[in-house]
């Protein structure tokens, strides 16, 4: 039920579907800062595109974060590669998503709450850009839509 109400009010638009939006300026800007984050992180390098290269593709996600009020608080976009059109051995060796187990995170805040210990939370800005590929290690992405 969630994903049909996010599609009925429009919170997850595809690049194009923003596009033709009256928020377009607000998508633009999210768009731009996940751009220069990327940049500022230095997670490429512009080359010319090599024969016999596998090259990754890639989309914008789009997302509108409400607040507990039900007002949007942010746009956000994040640059997301193809993970599809990846073959192992030439684009990766292997696969880690650094993810706290639910059940985990529950016992945590149950532990905390009965010793009344503080609670803080925060969410951590372009968290996947401190990965660090290994030397041989070489991916090719597509440069996404709205980018020469």
């Amino acid at each position: 039920m969630a994903t049909v109400m996010d599609a009925a009010e429009g919170l997850n638009p595809t690049y194009e579907e923003a596009k033709k939006r009256p928020d377009w300026l607000q998508w633009k800007e999210a768009i731009e800062a996940e751009w220069k984050a990327l940049e500022d992180n230095g997670m490429w390098k512009l080359v010319e595109r090599l024969e016999g290269i596998n090259i990754v593709g890639c989309k914008w996600v789009l997302r509108i974060k409400k607040n507990s009020a039900g007002e949007i608080e942010k746009y956000k976009a994040q640059l997301v590669a193809h993970g599809f059109t990846q073959i192992h051995g030439v684009d990766y060796y292997e696969m880690y998503t650094p993810v706290a187990c639910l059940v985990t995170v529950r016992l945590l805040l149950a532990i905390a709450n009965r010793n009344k210990w503080p609670i803080k939370s925060f969410d951590f800005d372009s968290a996947y850009l401190n990965s660090i590929l290994k030397a041989d290690e070489t991916v090719f992405l597509e440069q996404p839509k709205g980018y020469k």
